[in-house]
């Protein structure tokens, strides 16, 4: 795990004046039948000093940022290890996921829905962002959302 920072994207937009960093990715375009799920996530403020990880064993939060390399590929992940973490993403991230059934996917095309449950995903997390923040009397945030693939969502 020595080397750069698996956050470097982070580390620069943060540093470029963005106050959260949100990533979107999907679930189940795969599968024949069922839902298309997406979730978008960003670290907490209270999190950001943790960002510029350069990954060293005599680190001062070795275990956080142990769960961070953790949770870069949940498909390299066994069941019990993606449950574990669970607790740290909830406390460490704001989470947003977003839902299409299949009916409208029937209706929309998987990708077009793919788009829209993204859409829901990043819209219930920055409620959620600025739900906190208004007791925090922060106001304007400035988001900047990376998204798994090629497309704009």
């Amino acid at each position: 795990m020595n080397g750069p920072s698996i956050f470097k994207y982070e580390n620069k937009y943060i540093s470029d004046g963005y106050d959260f960093v949100i990533g979107v990715d999907e679930a189940g375009r795969g599968p024949l039948a069922g839902p298309v799920v997406a979730c978008a996530a960003a670290l907490r403020k209270s999190q950001f000093q943790n960002l510029n990880i350069q990954t060293n064993p005599n680190d001062q939060n070795p275990n956080f940022k142990k769960q961070l390399y953790l949770i870069k590929d949940s498909k390299k992940l066994s069941e019990k290890q993606r449950e574990g973490l669970y607790d740290f993403i909830c406390e460490n991230f704001y989470v947003g996921v977003g839902i299409c059934d299949h009916k409208t996917i029937d209706r929309m095309n998987i990708l077009e829905a793919t788009y829209l449950a993204m859409k829901g995903a990043v819209s219930q997390l920055k409620s959620k962002i600025k739900s906190q923040n208004a007791k925090l009397q922060i106001k304007n945030q400035n988001f900047l959302i990376l998204v798994d693939g090629n497309k704009i969502i």
